[in-house]
């Protein structure tokens, strides 16, 4: 299986979380989209839509990050992802940044870069999927505001 490991940093209180994780690729039901997916039983995790925009596979090359319910952008990715600090959780979608996605040998690897904002607070992430395969199954991808 493959592996995400994520670096996230938050600018106010000098947080910084780290964690590896499992993590799985899908197809997007109408094949116009690849799900990166990654979680753990505590809550942390990270999640990448890349909309590659036609019905081939995703192509190898940078994705920018675009805003949840961008219908209108061709390529580009959503990112969110899920933080513990001891028991308390956070969660945010990046709103600005870039993933670089390789294609390796029927799998995936992908290095995501970026900035959003939580609870007030500027947070970026820094997370590299390696080697993640892709699963036989495909899911829904559809946003729902």
């Amino acid at each position: 299986m493959g592996k995400v490991r994520a670096t996230v940093v938050r600018r106010a209180g000098n947080d910084t979380v780290r964690f590896a994780l499992p993590a799985v690729a899908r197809r997007c039901v109408g094949r116009r989209a690849l799900l990166l997916e990654s979680a753990d039983y505590r809550g942390n995790g990270v999640l990448v839509l890349l909309l590659h925009g036609d019905s081939s596979a995703p192509r190898p090359g940078p994705y920018p990050v675009t805003l949840l319910g961008d219908s209108t952008t061709p390529r580009g990715a959503n990112v969110a992802v899920r933080y513990m600090i001891r028991d308390a959780a956070y969660g945010y979608a990046l709103d600005r940044g870039t993933v670089e996605l390789t294609a390796v040998r029927g799998s995936f690897t992908a290095r995501v870069t970026g900035d959003g904002v939580e609870a007030a607070t500027q947070v970026s992430l820094a997370a590299e999927y390696d080697r993640v395969p892709l699963a036989a199954d495909s899911v829904p991808c559809r946003y729902q505001p």
